[in-house]
């Protein structure tokens, strides 16, 4: 080993000094006062290790193209499990491009549904005290530019103020920390007693029900009608006509409660090192929504609610640069929402295609864009993300959501005790074998 680096003479050394032992043997000998340094140089030999065995094998087997930012942050970066080889990958950027919703797709259809949610708006938050003060939340994947198909479809979250009536007392329900009972802690107003249970508690079932009625009123003679209630949704769906196809928009009640977050929220959205503490500190200051969603453990159906932070995630994802300048008009464009896109749309092309259909129903935009937000603050820097390295981005994002299928477990990225994949109809294994197949194949469904 060291006798390498003496050029001559060798051979006649290696006659007459006692063998050494080499590697571990060397730094472990008693008798070698030299141990643990080379013969050549003296210097302090460097220990073996078996957790930086598979660092230096990442560096000597760079791939070819493969980003330095990730590569370094493979290096760094602690693992318990080993990340899988990147496959041979196909170009994705025009696969990009043809995702891209051009303006004159998207308005026609914008003008008229805000034009409708504004009368019913304004109608309904007259006609019951309850939604008064309410207003239409810019949230969503129109809203966040992150809408590739269907320019027909949009969903809407309508705000209501409820905790202008008092303080509310969240129950937990179950152990996810996602659902919960709401009550009032103080006098209420007499309106609300209507949609207040048997059990002291506000009704997510009556108020969507007088909430539906309400609106079935303001659209009455409209070309609009109210699709069938959904008793697993908590939207209520409206179909506008419209050619040369209808407009269905997803109308969802979200009661806005002003005051601390739930106790289960206090190890989630892990942003410190991504968009800055400071950041987390403003988020935590800003109300939280609870939207009317049924609680199903096997056979039990609970009327309750679940918390949701969509404002959050879409100022998240509006500014998701670890610097100030990414994306903007003069900074350095990344591939974050890009990747989403790409996730969203093989999701949608792997629903859509042969007879599994009903089997992937379950599998939403949603989980692909949690496994985003967990990605990004695994990778959070912008050279981890470069437009360049587009094709790399995107293998290690799908990935992980790979791993979280194979694990059936997606932590929800505020509440990390809600697992997103803990429904007993969601058939994780059946869609990590497609996605599997699409990536050994180079995504042919992206051709299609």
């Amino acid at each position: 080993m060291g006798d390498r680096g003496t050029g001559r003479g060798r051979g006649k050394e290696q006659a007459t000094r006692p063998k050494q032992p080499r590697g571990r043997a060397a730094a472990k000998s008693k008798d070698d006062p030299a141990r643990g340094k080379t013969e050549a140089t003296g210097r302090p030999r460097r220990p073996s290790s078996p957790k930086k065995e598979p660092q230096r094998t990442a560096v000597q087997k760079k791939e070819p193209g493969e980003p330095k930012a990730a590569i370094a942050n493979t290096i760094t970066r602690k693992k318990k499990d080993k990340e899988p080889p990147l496959p041979d990958h196909r170009n994705l950027k025009p696969v990009v491009e043809s995702l891209k919703l051009k303006m004159k797709e998207i308005s026609p259809a914008a003008d008229k549904v805000n034009t409708i949610v504004r009368i019913i708006i304004s109608e309904v938050s007259q006609r019951d005290p309850i939604f008064q003060g309410m207003e239409k939340m810019s949230t969503g994947s129109y809203y966040e530019k992150l809408k590739i198909s269907r320019p027909n479809e949009f969903d809407i979250m309508l705000n209501i103020p409820i905790s202008d009536y008092g303080r509310i007392a969240l129950k937990e329900f179950g152990t996810s920390g996602a659902f919960y009972t709401l009550s009032c802690k103080r006098d209420m107003p007499e309106f609300m007693e209507d949609f207040i249970d048997k059990d002291e508690n506000i009704s997510a079932k009556k108020i969507l029900t007088r909430f539906r009625k309400l609106v079935s009123e303001v659209v009455s003679g409209m070309p609009v009608s109210i699709k069938r209630r959904n008793s697993s949704s908590p939207a209520l769906t409206l179909i506008i006509e419209n050619k040369p196809s209808n407009i269905d928009v997803d109308l969802v009640i979200a009661l806005e409660i002003r005051q601390s977050w739930p106790v289960k929220t206090i190890d989630g959205m892990n942003i410190d090192c991504w968009l800055g503490k400071k950041v987390k500190r403003d988020f935590k200051f800003q109300p939280f929504y609870m939207v009317p969603k049924q609680f199903k453990d096997g056979n039990t159906v609970k009327d309750t609610w679940r918390i949701s932070f969509s404002h959050i995630e879409k100022e998240i994802l509006t500014n998701h640069g670890s610097s100030k300048t990414c994306c903007e008009g003069d900074g350095e464009k990344c591939c974050r929402k890009i990747c989403l896109k790409l996730l969203k749309h093989l999701l949608e092309l792997l629903k859509n295609n042969g007879k599994q259909r009903k089997k992937l129903e379950k599998f939403c935009s949603y989980h692909a864009k949690t496994a985003l937000l967990h990605q990004c603050v695994e990778h959070p820097k912008d050279e981890e993300w470069r437009w360049e390295d587009l094709d790399l981005c995107f293998i290690r994002y799908i990935h992980y959501f790979q791993s979280s299928l194979k694990h059936e477990y997606l932590p929800n990225f505020f509440i990390p005790s809600h697992n997103l994949f803990s429904l007993d109809d969601v058939d994780c294994k059946l869609l990590y074998d497609q996605i599997d197949e699409q990536i050994k194949h180079g995504f042919p469904l992206f051709d299609l």
